[in-house]
């Protein structure tokens, strides 16, 4: 995963992408399916049937592990997994190591500088590396032709009892939030530390899984 995200924007590949773009050596991604790629770390498990509220999504082995989005339940690659669909969200599904950037923000009249990120991560189980590329620009204007941008080198380590979140800023873009939150998997109980390099990080507190009575 280590370049994928690095060169995705450069590179001009699509924002949407069936599995087997990604997964060309897995053959069981060749077979029709509604589930695509959002970017180069989350799986949409798309729910096209009336009334249906789970089903059934392979997960391809490349990755090894992947991670429930919402509840970060873990689930081994390669297989065939139930994946509960209520009406409220749509299954999701990232591969161990990814890193997602997301705005905490509600309000979806600002288009642009909206002043919140969050970094979710989703490290493995043992001990491991990855690596992220986060740009910014304003959204709007040429100025990033003339270098008026950033771009945020994200590193992710992970042991069996620590997390540990660097990320080194590059570029001059006035970045519209005053911290990046690193935000954990639901379930996750390990230490997490962070640290900024021309950037603050804040480390969120673990959120527990959801338990259904």
């Amino acid at each position: 995963m280590t370049g994928v995200e690095k060169t995705f924007a450069r590179a001009g590949e699509p924002m949407l992408r069936p599995l087997f773009y990604v997964f060309e050596n897995d053959s069981r991604t060749l077979a029709d399916s509604d589930d695509f790629m959002l970017g180069p770390n989350l799986l949409v498990a798309s729910v096209v049937e009336a009334g249906q509220r789970e089903r059934p999504v392979y997960l391809p082995a490349d990755p090894g592990e992947w991670l429930d989005f919402w509840t970060g339940r873990r689930l081994v690659a390669g297989r065939v997994h139930t994946a509960p669909a209520p009406i409220e969200r749509i299954p999701l599904f990232v591969p161990a190591g990814a890193m997602i950037p997301t705005t905490d923000s509600t309000d979806t009249a600002r288009l642009h500088d909206e002043p919140s990120r969050a970094l979710r991560i989703f490290p493995g189980r043992s001990r491991g590396t990855s690596t992220f590329t986060q740009y910014e620009d304003d959204g709007l204007s040429h100025r990033y032709r003339e270098g008026d941008f950033a771009q945020l080198e994200c590193t992710l380590e992970w042991s069996e009892r620590d997390l540990r979140v660097h990320a080194r800023r590059n570029g001059s873009f006035q970045l519209p939030y005053g911290a990046l939150r690193v935000v954990p998997p639901p379930g996750e109980t390990r230490r997490l530390r962070v640290s900024g390099d021309g950037v603050e990080l804040r480390a969120d507190a673990p959120r527990r899984s959801r338990r259904r009575r």
